[in-house]
């Protein structure tokens, strides 16, 4: 299920920071540049490099160290997980708008993060 989980975040945060910087204006993912006038972004090209970069260059580490059985497997998905919910939390503090594609991705980093405490037995339910 955790494979799962950060394979499905993986390809979104790949997929999603493409799209911002192919088309910076956010008409591929029907977003308008102007709900970034409370940040200090003119355009989705540098999100969208942050986004791949960050989240999903965690996600591909998390993702390959899952898939080899690594034995810091769930200390890097519980990070992973970490930093989509932190990832999230900051673009709500600069846009303070939700999408429900971030309320989703919300839910996923919590399972990932609820997930991993399990798998290294220290289960919070």
């Amino acid at each position: 299920m955790l494979l799962t989980l950060v394979a499905f975040i993986l390809f979104g945060a790949v997929f999603g920071g493409l799209l911002m910087m192919s088309e910076p204006q956010g008409k591929l993912l029907g977003l308008q540049t102007n709900i970034l006038q409370t940040t200090p972004f003119t355009d989705f090209l540098f999100p969208g490099l942050l986004l791949l970069i960050v989240v999903g260059g965690v996600y591909l580490i998390t993702f390959f160290l899952l898939l080899v059985r690594h034995p810091r497997r769930y200390g890097w998905s519980l990070a992973a997980g970490t930093v989509l919910l932190s990832w999230l939390l900051v673009q709500y503090l600069l846009i303070p708008v939700s999408l429900w594609l971030d309320i989703f991705f919300f839910g996923l980093a919590l399972g990932v993060i609820l997930t991993s405490l399990h798998e290294r037995g220290k289960s919070l339910i």
